[in-house]
């Protein structure tokens, strides 16, 4: 018996005699109050005298082997403990001891996998192109770490600063993190440093994804392309053998390259004068700083001069109202149609002054006021022409099944759908606070989207996994089905979408037309509800997969030259039809609710909203059978807008009956992301937000 179990009895005893003659006097309380007393002395007696002679004690939750202990002490971390001669007549088990820290190195679940790709599943008929209605956002958190374990520690130096992990070449052993691999933060767990900041998240904690510089989440594919895909266009910088400082002028000449501060100087460095365009630029808020990514049709009016911005103080600037709303609308516009006005501000920093455009002179003045009133700073507000349907660049490269991958300013009405942070369908920009889609996006098979649910829709992006600063979100605050809707054969699919937030318009971002009287110049009373003619080419854009039963969305916004075909849905006059007779070109799963976009007859650079992706049909077919998008004789079938234009028109501008609508949630369920209001799923494994906020877990 050793010293410490020969004190217990003794005090066992003593308690013991010291009871009896408390129940003799029958002061029942006391005894219970002398009782706890020395309970509490015995204990800490025993735990002073225990810490004094076994250090490891103190530790509270501790493994055992044959060469040392491993334990946690009360902050958490690891210590090693090797055995020694003084304890070594102790058994070879640890007591159990309560502790408010997990078990110390469990078997970590497997890194989280790559982007997880969807199988959606296709209707059979009539074959619907849109993804299936996600359910209710919720926290997936990854398995619970286990507390019951055996695992056999290896010898460790002591003398080491102990950073161990698993070892994935011998899951049953543990091994110490190395200088050149990457440490999560929270959890013991290190890996290759070339996987951390990757875009997918290998730390059980989201560590290795939090605070991480834009180009890194990036494919390397897509740096250097001209498509800015990092806020302040990071990803673009030192680019065809330029300075890691400067911008590449991407002409034939090899390595030009220039300065931020030779941008907009007035002296050309770029044979192709790439260092003097986009100069001047219309600012929407009047608050915020300069991002000249952020742009606008409406706003204050902003110069650069050598790689910096500032407000243009001069009464005559309609040379550059003109020149700034054509750059942005992408047509030339008549001064007439332009809106300039002075708006007093309390700005006080430099102002651009004395400009012209002809003869460029600069000069950066402390003032600005108008109409000889020094005391009182203003600003030039600018207004261009409110004009749908214009495009700048058209050109585009191969792809979206059989089609072509778009570019940033081809397409820049379409946007994105999410539910519940999943991308569910495209739709189509008619307005700064509305977007028109299918009515199957927000009811499919009986399932109607509800007040519990989060719609937002993302304009002004062409990658699903980008950072671009043109990018645009906007909450839907509400939706209003077609009320002649019919969810079991399509007829009337088409739904307006009321945002809560204002769209901005600009090259990336700007409203379709409407297909109407005004639009079709050559149309008249008779035909133009029935236009494009049978022939015509159009285009459709969107997300969806390549191949029939393939994954969407896919990475690149995508775009198809389409003919109109007549054999279109007998049972629905009001469809709109397209396709190759011999296939592999096609609309596909996850293109519902996007544009089809034809010309006007007179005016080519006029795009009008033709249709709105609605089903798969073909006529060669029985009911029964599969239709795949992409075989022969397969067609895609639009909802033609003409026929609604008087129920959208009046919805738009004088829709006052909430009864008909649904109004989603205006509460993000996951994470909202704090450099682009981006309600991205929480703890899903993919990096959706730039800082990492919605996989990161504090401790």
């Amino acid at each position: 018996m050793n010293i410490t179990q020969q004190f217990v009895v003794a005090l066992t005893q003593s308690l013991l005699e010291f009871t009896l003659e408390q129940l003799c006097i029958r002061e029942f309380s006391f005894f219970l109050m002398n009782f706890f007393l020395i309970l509490c002395v015995i204990m800490e007696i025993t735990k002073v005298y225990g810490q004094q002679q076994y250090p490891w004690y103190q530790h509270v939750n501790c493994q055992n082997s044959p060469n040392g202990f491993i334990c946690y002490d009360t902050n958490g971390q690891p210590v090693v403990t090797p055995f020694n001669n003084q304890r070594s007549h102790y058994d070879n088990t640890i007591p159990s001891l309560p502790a408010p820290y997990p078990a110390p190195f469990p078997t970590w679940p497997s890194p989280l996998p790559t982007r997880p790709t969807p199988s959606p599943t296709r209707p059979t008929r009539p074959t619907l192109l849109t993804a299936p209605l996600a359910t209710p956002l919720t926290a997936q958190l990854p398995t619970p770490l286990p507390t019951n374990h055996s695992v056999q520690y290896p010898q460790l130096d002591p003398s080491t600063d102990v950073s161990v992990a698993r070892n994935d070449d011998s899951p049953d052993k543990l091994k110490i993190c190395g200088d050149e691999e990457f440490k999560c933060t929270i959890v013991h767990q290190c890996f290759e440093k070339e996987l951390s900041c990757d875009g997918v998240v290998h730390c059980i904690d989201g560590t290795d994804e939090q605070n991480c510089p834009c180009v890194s989440k990036i494919d390397k594919k897509k740096l250097c392309d001209t498509y800015v895909d990092c806020p302040g266009g990071d990803d673009e910088v030192g680019c065809n053998g330029c300075d890691r400082d400067s911008y590449s002028c991407y002409s034939d000449v090899q390595n030009e390259c220039y300065t931020k501060i030779q941008k907009c100087d007035h002296i050309s460095q770029c044979s192709n004068d790439e260092d003097e365009k986009d100069c001047l630029l219309l600012k929407p808020n009047k608050t915020s700083t300069v991002d000249p990514f952020v742009r606008s049709t409406e706003g204050i009016l902003y110069r650069n001069l050598e790689g910096n911005w500032y407000p243009v103080c001069d009464n005559d600037v309609k040379n550059f109202a003109l020149k700034v709303c054509e750059r942005e609308l992408g047509i030339p516009v008549s001064f007439d149609s332009i809106t300039i006005r002075h708006v007093e501000t309390t700005y006080g920093g430099s102002y651009l002054s004395q400009v012209t455009v002809d003869q460029p002179v600069s000069k950066v003045v402390d003032k600005c006021s108008k109409d000889s009133v020094e005391s009182t700073n203003v600003f030039v507000y600018v207004e261009c022409p409110d004009y749908c349907g214009c495009i700048i660049d058209s050109t585009s490269q191969e792809r979206i099944a059989g089609g072509k991958d778009a570019s940033a300013e081809s397409n820049p009405w379409i946007v994105g759908l999410y539910l519940n942070g999943k991308f569910v369908c495209a739709g189509s920009i008619i307005a700064t606070r509305w977007v028109i889609t299918a009515a199957h996006c927000v009811y499919h098979e009986g399932i109607r989207i509800t007040a519990h649910d989060y719609l937002q829709i993302r304009a002004g992006f062409i990658r699903q996994h980008s950072f671009s600063p043109y990018e645009q979100y906007a909450r839907v605050f509400r939706v209003i089905i077609n009320p002649e809707y019919n969810a079991n054969n399509y007829k009337n699919d088409l739904a307006l979408l009321e945002l809560n937030e204002r769209l901005f318009f600009n090259r990336w971002v700007k409203p379709i037309c409407l297909q109407r009287r005004k639009v079709i110049r050559n149309g008249t009373d008779d035909n133009w509800l029935w236009k494009p003619e049978d022939g015509t080419i159009c285009v459709t854009a969107g997300w969806g997969g390549l191949t029939d039963r393939g994954p969407y969305p896919v990475e690149n916004l995508g775009e198809l030259n389409v003919p109109i075909v007549p054999d279109c849905v007998e049972y629905n006059s009001r469809f709109t039809c397209t396709g190759y007779a011999d296939g592999g070109r096609d609309a596909c799963s996850g293109d519902s609710g996007g544009p089809l976009v034809c010309t006007d007859d007179m005016r080519t650079y006029i795009h009008y909203l033709a249709g709105i992706t609605s089903i798969g049909y073909n006529p060669k077919k029985k009911t029964a059978d599969k239709i795949f998008c992409g075989e022969p004789d397969s067609v895609t079938a639009y909802t033609k807008s003409s026929f609604y234009f008087d129920w959208i028109n009046s919805t738009v501008h004088k829709f006052e009956d909430d009864a008909l609508a649904i109004q989603p949630t205006l509460i993000c369920p996951g994470t909202i992301c704090r450099t682009s209001n981006r309600c991205a799923k929480k703890y899903d494994g993919n990096v959706d937000c730039l800082d990492g906020e919605d996989e990161v877990k504090k401790p």
